[in-house]
């Protein structure tokens, strides 16, 4: 691309990404597709919403109260952690733990719900730290490495409501805010869907405890997109941008369309390079389009680039969404 003056090509990025994410809408538990609960049904990963109520271990077993489960749901997804948020340990990473409160009923599936480990009281204890602590759920792939889910949600605890839902975009509560909601009161159901996929989530509020934790399948992102880097740009001079699209399934066809301000930046030309183990798709084609009218390096005002061709059958990693 070329422009007259100076332009810094940072706009690319931004402007694939909020295209890629999408906007996030509140979802019941009704809306979720055919959840399957951890223990009791058998669950296939990659396919079945999951729903965990931290009471029994992926293979049926039951879990004791005060039993951490960072690591016991990763089989099917997900990775649990807590930051203490009050008292002298704020801003302590801490574990996440199954607790059962027998002094009254907070469960909503008993006996079990999800907080943060107290790191001074021990075990199977929920008081001021840990009842303010942030619970953080992370999506991972089979091979641990970073996952995004689609819909995401869980039910307040029993005893006190308007915990807070918010997601993100990257592993550990990190990346964009894609967006939050509340429970209305004890035992409410909250829950987000998210178009483009949630990296991770985070449940805060004065008494973070949840129950029924659901999720749909969790899987690498579907389309990841970057630039190779920004360049700067000075009058009638050129600079080339390479746009990366990496998919965790086969793509049987993609169209992608890329505009820029007509009246700083000119496309001059785009070659496209889309790849399947080694194959060129079966048809492939990039388009410049509106005219930039008079100006000293008139060019055109968008690219478009669309192929179709997959090496392998696309039903095979389609996801259930």
């Amino acid at each position: 691309m070329s422009g007259p003056g100076h332009t810094i090509l940072t706009g690319f990025f931004l402007l694939y990404s909020a295209a890629a994410l999408g906007q996030c809408v509140s979802v019941e538990l009704d809306e979720f597709p055919s959840p399957k609960r951890v223990g009791v049904e058998e669950i296939d990963r990659g396919r079945d919403t999951v729903l965990i109520g931290f009471d029994l271990r992926p293979d049926g077993t039951p879990i004791e109260g005060g039993a951490i489960v960072d690591s016991a749901f990763e089989g099917l997804g997900v990775h649990f952690s807590a930051v203490v948020t009050e008292g002298p340990l704020a801003g302590s990473r801490v574990s996440a733990q199954a607790l059962h409160i027998v002094e009254a009923k907070a469960s909503v599936s008993a006996p079990n719900i999800l907080s943060g480990a107290d790191p001074q009281g021990g075990p199977n204890t929920s008081g001021r730290i840990t009842g303010t602590a942030t619970i953080i759920a992370t999506f991972l792939t089979t091979e641990g490495k970073p996952a995004r889910s689609r819909m995401v949600g869980a039910s307040n605890d029993l005893m006190f409501g308007h915990n807070t839902l918010t997601a993100y975009s990257e592993p550990d509560g990190t990346g964009e805010v894609l967006g939050s909601v509340s429970a209305t009161g004890p035992g409410d159901f909250f829950g987000l869907s998210c178009p483009g996929g949630i990296g991770s989530v985070s449940f805060s509020g004065f008494s973070t405890e949840v129950d029924d934790f659901v999720f749909t399948p969790a899987h690498e992102p579907e389309l990841q997109i970057a630039v190779s880097e920004q360049a700067e740009i000075t009058l009638c001079s050129g600079a080339e941008v390479q746009v990366f699209l990496r998919s965790g399934c086969p793509v049987e066809a993609l169209s992608l369309g890329v505009s820029h301000d007509p009246s700083v930046l000119s496309a001059l030309r785009a070659v496209p390079a889309p790849v399947w183990a080694g194959e060129l798709p079966d048809f492939a084609a990039v388009s410049l389009w509106a005219s930039a009218g008079d100006r000293p390096c008139a060019g055109a005002g968008g690219v478009v680039l669309a192929f179709v061709g997959s090496t392998q059958e696309p039903r095979v990693c389609r996801q259930p969404w």
